[in-house]
């Protein structure tokens, strides 16, 4: 970033890491499968974006491939997020 410019590349993906963190894991969740959640700033594996398909089936396959009871998917700033059940 630019001198006195907060470097804002990966924020989100800081975001979903310390939800899970702090949040989830707490509350006795397994987060095994959890994915993307170090900060790169370029998102190479999918649009971050529970309303983009491929994201979505992205969540769904390791959801199936983890044999978790549930996926969740946040988008970049994690005021957004989309579910799916152990079916995907």
């Amino acid at each position: 970033a630019a001198r006195g410019q907060e470097d804002h590349r990966g924020r989100g993906q800081r975001r979903g890491r310390v939800l899970r963190e702090q949040v989830l894991v707490p509350l006795g969740a397994d987060t095994e499968g959890s994915r993307f959640l170090e900060p790169d700033g370029s998102f190479p594996n999918h649009i971050p974006n529970p309303e983009n398909e491929r994201a979505m089936e992205a969540i769904c396959e390791q959801v199936k491939k983890t044999g978790a009871d549930l996926g969740i998917i946040f988008d970049t700033d994690v005021d957004r997020a989309g579910a799916v059940d152990d079916a995907g």
